[in-house]
């Protein structure tokens, strides 16, 4: 998204680079709040309990439900196969 906002930028299509790079910092902010989130959801009692590896799955299975079933490139994000999710 960025490429986009720089090509356009070095195009001299200034409204149109700030657009994108607008909406790219709200992808950003957004994407940060997620995680923010998916974190804060990793308590430390399961992490000692289970291990990292458990309790990111734990998460993975509870947004599924939002973001859909886990998929193949998410699942090397996590280290965790799709079937697990």
């Amino acid at each position: 998204m960025l490429d986009a906002a720089v090509a356009a930028l070095e195009d001299g299509d200034v409204e149109t680079g700030r657009r994108v790079a607008a909406r790219a910092l709200a992808v950003a902010r957004d994407a940060a709040e997620e995680l923010r989130g998916i974190v804060a959801g990793l308590e430390p009692v399961t992490l000692n309990e289970v291990g990292l590896a458990a309790a990111v799955r734990e998460v993975a299975n509870r947004t599924a439900g939002r973001r859909g079933p886990l998929t193949r490139s998410r699942s090397r994000i996590c280290g965790c196969s799709s079937s697990s999710a």
